[in-house]
């Protein structure tokens, strides 16, 4: 074996070895990201082959509800319903209201979900007392659903009503499709919403489609009537008040009435009840 002819230098090499070039590659491999712009075709193709049978980071998390808003700065002046003393959401049926629903994550084209509408004791989807509201190719209830916008986690979704819902107080969940069942967000009273006629809707048996009737009838909450005989007229206030059951005096009331005289005001008469 033939020493080096400098004895300064150890090692493999009889030449003095450059180190600026090896440092800066090794140095540039260590701390290389990995992502799908660096990786050839194959070699991104084995990885992803590998996510498909083995839990990485490409998996999204489990789709859970964090918060449900129900808009009602947005609902309320739509649906004609802002005077109502009341702390949940007032709708008309047959026109759309919408509600906001935050993920813990973006959603993904595989998740499924659905908004569940329930009033009475023991609601049944046969009934009309449980609806499903879906918002993709899977078939719902008789309430239409559509998402109208996504921002980031929110999603913002738009609901219409049939024009012949259940009047009166529902609650509001929302389902989550999880192997091969569903799971429900917890019973919130605030989520909880009151569902009336709707004169403004023309295919609601109670539509008016003068605008001064559905004024006198609907959105003015006193008046006088005149009664008596020719001769002999006099007049008394008047509660206006076709909006809403009260089970306690089975009569029609809006939801947050002033007065004994407005819930009890106006008899009902027609399909059952919303129990």
């Amino acid at each position: 074996m033939v020493p080096p002819t400098n004895p300064s230098y150890k090692g493999r090499y009889s030449e003095p070895v450059t180190t600026a070039t090896t440092t800066t590659r090794l140095h540039s491999d260590a701390v290389k990201p990995l992502n799908a712009e660096s990786l050839s075709t194959t070699r991104l193709g084995k990885i992803v082959s590998f996510c498909r049978v083995k839990p990485c980071l490409f998996v999204p998390a489990t789709l859970t509800v964090e918060n449900v808003d129900m808009s009602q700065q947005i609902n309320k002046p739509k649906h004609y319903t802002t005077a109502y003393e009341t702390q949940n959401l007032v709708v008309r049926r047959g026109h759309e209201f919408v509600v906001r629903v935050s993920f813990n994550r973006e959603l993904v084209q595989e998740d499924d979900f659905q908004l569940e509408f329930l009033i009475g004791s023991n609601p049944s989807a046969n009934k009309g007392s449980l609806v499903v509201v879906t918002f993709g190719s899977r078939r719902g209830g008789p309430w239409a659903g559509q998402i109208l916008e996504m921002q980031g986690s929110s999603v913002l979704l738009g609901v219409t009503p049939s024009p012949t819902a259940i009047v009166g107080k529902y609650r509001t969940y929302v389902a989550i499709s999880v192997g091969s069942g569903m799971q429900r967000t917890k019973r919130n009273a605030a989520t909880d919403l009151y569902m009336l006629f709707n004169a403004w809707c023309p295919e609601d048996p109670v539509f008016l489609a003068n605008d001064s009737e559905r004024m006198e009838y609907v959105l003015n909450d006193f008046g006088i009537i005149y009664q008596g005989s020719m001769g002999s007229i006099i007049s008394r206030s008047w509660v206006s008040n076709l909006e809403s059951w009260t089970p306690a005096s089975s009569s029609w009331t809006r939801p947050g009435c002033r007065s004994t005289t407005e819930a009890t005001s106006s008899r009902w008469s027609g399909r059952d009840p919303p129990w």
